[in-house]
């Protein structure tokens, strides 16, 4: 007994020990924001953990694009698979990729209070972040003043739990969907946060170029199924090459194929029924593989609302997706699109869009109104005209001290 008890003083001591060092470093990087000297201070700091290829990525390069005019730093915190999107980011203000050096626990530490120093120092600034763990960790350490907004894509990647000990100190907080605005209502709920820092939360959604016209699209005498995005496990890439390999069995007249970097999602033997082309960065290049696709497949175990699928429907592609996250709040069963329920079996979810594909492949009239159908409410719906009147707005640096007021 008396061992355990000397061991427990002495983690209790370790613990300590550790506190105060990690205290230590952080002072000495603060101390080190003070002989920084810069021409101008930023109005606005944006925190992204990535440049690379990615929906989440593409609206991030969206919203510097708005904010341009304020010459934002633009803070990389993890590292990029590829520099798919680092020139859209670079043109819009000043790139700092600092993810090699958070790798390291004691430069995290130090970078955490030499930029917490250099933000304390400007007059007035705001900090807009989403998906960056290194984001949450200032907030702590920043004086009342500054103005703090971040962006929740989705419910499931960490984030949102992450910045839960921080929801205090947002002052506005952005999602792109109702279902996510719900999920963060449950989540202040559950955890006791008072329910009047919900009403911080603004419902934005994302956009995507819609053309005047339904752009023209190639007759096809097979059905021709497209998968756009990364093969990370949520996303779930092997069920649809499990999809391609049965309506192959069947002899089913379509054809599947897949963008981006998905070698390492799919079986070999399934892979020989699809057609991998990697990532693809050109985006005439992706509009023309949308306007020669029938059906974009979404198979994933959660979502926010996919871009891919915005994109799709604006080139009349009709999405079939498992309904999850935001995905039914656009996509009606039936009308533009089909919905397919997230079983607990992998193999129903494969057995329901079978079902679907052999229903399209069998009534080319229905697909051709779904075609139409799905471009007329991309037309309607994701044109950005609100994402761009809010970012503006939000962006208006001049307003932050009223705003911080009220």
């Amino acid at each position: 007994m008396s061992t355990l008890i000397f061991d427990s003083k002495l983690l209790v001591l370790w613990i300590k020990f550790k506190k105060l060092v990690a205290l230590f470093i952080f002072k000495i990087g603060y101390a080190c924001g003070y002989l920084v000297t810069t021409k101008r201070n930023p109005d606005l700091i944006c925190f992204f953990p990535c440049f690379h290829v990615g929906g989440a990525e593409k609206v991030h390069a969206d919203i510097l694009a708005i904010a341009s005019d304020k010459k934002p730093w633009i803070l990389i915190d993890k590292q990029s698979k590829n520099t798919a999107f680092k020139k859209l980011f670079d043109r819009s203000g000043k790139l700092i990729d600092i993810s090699s050096y958070l790798k390291n626990m004691i430069f995290r530490t130090c970078l955490t209070g030499y930029f917490a120093c250099l933000i304390n120092r400007c007059e007035k600034i705001m900090l807009f972040g989403s998906n960056s763990f290194f984001y949450y960790d200032l907030l702590p350490y920043l004086n009342s003043s500054v103005y703090c907004v971040d962006l929740i894509h989705a419910f499931g990647g960490g984030a949102e739990s992450y910045s839960l000990p921080h929801v205090s100190r947002i002052n506005r907080r952005i999602v792109i969907n109702y279902k996510c605005y719900q999920d963060l209502q449950k989540q202040y709920c559950v955890n006791n946060i008072s329910s009047d820092l919900i009403k911080r939360v603004d419902i934005v959604e994302n956009k995507v170029i819609v053309q005047n016209s339904k752009p023209l699209r190639a007759c096809n005498s097979r059905l021709n199924v497209i998968y756009v995005g990364r093969g990370t496990p949520e996303k779930r890439v092997h069920l649809i090459s499990q999809i391609a390999r049965i309506c192959h069995d069947k002899d089913l007249p379509v054809d599947f194929t897949l963008v981006g970097d998905l070698k390492t999602c799919i079986a070999k033997d399934n892979s020989q029924y699809c057609i991998m082309l990697g990532e693809i960065h050109d985006v005439g290049q992706l509009e023309g593989l949308y306007q020669s696709s029938d059906l974009i497949l979404i198979t994933s175990s959660r979502e926010g609302f996919p871009l891919v699928i915005m994109e799709a429907m604006a080139n009349g592609v009709v999405p079939v997706a498992t309904d999850v996250g935001g995905i039914s709040t656009h996509v009606r069963h039936g009308e533009n699109g089909f919905l397919v329920e997230n079983f607990d079996k992998e193999e129903c979810i494969v057995d329901s869009f079978i079902e679907i594909i052999e229903k399209l492949v069998s009534d080319k009239d229905l697909l051709i109104k779904l075609s139409d159908t799905a471009w007329q409410y991309a037309s309607a719906h994701f044109r950005g005209d609100k994402f761009d009147t809010y970012y503006r707005q939000l962006f208006n640096v001049d307003d932050l001290m009223v705003a911080n007021e009220n």
